[in-house]
């Protein structure tokens, strides 16, 4: 599990623990490695004992590590809550899983979004992805010694380049390394969770809570980190949903009494696409999403856009909400609202505390969701903007936002 800073603490203790063995003469296994993590993470945090979150997380760790293979249960399992105010959790081997505080309060007593994150550190624990970093590292170390060392004997400039280019390579493919990790976690974990009785959906739902509390990298930063980008996996995770649906189904034909509950509402946007009506002048947008557990009727989608990073002021009746240029569209796909669908009687219903509680399905849909924009719209000058799509959908009075799409590049015809 990552937000921003990725399993940073233990890369640091991985150096740290090579150059020792390296000194020593030193060989680790998993259990020796998870020992010493161990060790240095308790030093470095202290650790939460005795809270509500502790009963909880003990609680659903217990679900899912009963819920293993037999062949996994033998493990000495351990989950341990730290005192660190960065939002993050790890798995160090050997069934070693710490969960950071500040996680901890985006979870609340929600046990789906504990068994999303459990499920995800179990499944590094299960491939053993620690323990092959710490292999991984001490490669590239040996690597990147022997490069360093070629470039420092040959005094041809191409040959300088060369090498450096190769010691760059290195980096990057262990990068690429880790990323994959975390793919496979991903997949791996939502299974876990199925079989424990916690749907995957709270592995979707966790995404979209991390990304909107934390952010998402850009596609070149993704390229210089070592987890995916946050809108990556949720595409990815969709890609892997079905056969976890699937289990969890079987083994728990009514959700209500499975220990997760029922699924929770999801929406992801999968793309979004834009182009130009130059005989109207108008901006047509589109988006391509899938809505999880609620019913159609009930969601929002609109588009609102930004001038260098400011929102755009519009003093049309048709596409402006509170002075604010927005588009609202209709979705289309089976279920999906009529063409008349009135977006505004939702907003101010939400803003009044009079929406009531939408009807939730179970199952997935893809919906397509279409607007259109004319330049008349416009206050100022400028055609260039950049754009995003939201869908939400009202709960209890409150507007939910389930899902925000990246900013896309627009540009209303002349």
């Amino acid at each position: 599990m990552h937000v921003k800073a990725s399993r940073q603490v233990i890369t640091l203790g991985s150096v740290c623990l090579i150059v020792a063995s390296l000194a020593a003469g030193q060989e680790w296994n998993e259990y020796t490695l998870a020992t010493a993590y161990r060790y240095q993470l308790i030093q470095q945090y202290s650790t939460v004992e005795g809270t509500p979150a502790n009963v909880i997380g003990q609680s659903v760790f217990n679900d899912l590590t009963r819920a293993l293979p037999a062949s996994y249960q033998a493990k000495p399992y351990e989950l341990m809550i730290l005192a660190d105010p960065s939002v993050n959790a790890c798995s160090i081997g050997a069934g070693k899983v710490f969960v950071n505080f500040g996680l901890v309060s985006l979870l609340g007593e929600n046990r789906g979004l504990w068994a999303a994150v459990l499920g995800h550190e179990l499944s590094h624990d299960l491939l053993q992805h620690t323990y092959r970093n710490y292999l991984l590292i001490m490669s590239e170390q040996r690597t990147q010694a022997a490069l360093a060392q070629a470039q420092a004997q040959t005094s041809s400039t191409t040959a300088v380049i060369m090498l450096a280019l190769g010691q760059v390579g290195s980096q990057w493919l262990g990068l690429k390394v880790l990323r994959d990790e975390e793919n496979q976690a991903d997949s791996a974990g939502m299974l876990i969770m199925a079989r424990a009785g916690y749907h995957p959906d709270f592995a979707l739902k966790l995404n979209r809570i991390l990304s909107q509390n934390t952010g998402d990298a850009s596609r070149f930063q993704a390229f210089f980190q070592n987890h995916p980008r946050m809108a990556t996996r949720a595409l990815r995770e969709l890609k892997e949903y079905d056969q976890a649906d699937q289990e969890f189904r079987q083994l728990w034909p009514d959700a209500s009494q499975s220990p997760g509950g029922l699924p929770p509402p999801v929406a992801i946007i999968k793309s979004v696409s834009t182009s130009r009506d130059k005989p109207s002048k108008t901006l047509l947008l589109s988006a391509e999403i899938e809505a999880h557990n609620v019913e159609p009727s009930a969601l929002m989608v609109f588009a609102t856009f930004q001038d260098h990073g400011s929102l755009v002021h519009s003093e049309s009746k048709e596409n402006s909400l509170n002075g604010l240029l927005v588009g609202f569209g209709s979705l289309e796909g089976e279920g999906a609202k009529h063409p008349d669908y009135d977006p505004y009687a939702d907003l101010g219903a939400a803003n009044e505390g009079k929406a009531a509680r939408p009807e939730r399905i179970s199952g997935s849909k893809v919906y397509t969701w279409k607007i259109k924009v004319p330049n008349s719209a416009l206050s100022g000058g400028h055609r260039k903007l950049k754009s995003s799509v939201a869908v939400g959908f009202n709960e209890a009075g409150d507007s939910v936002v389930l899902d925000l799409s990246s900013l896309t590049d627009v540009e209303f015809p002349k």
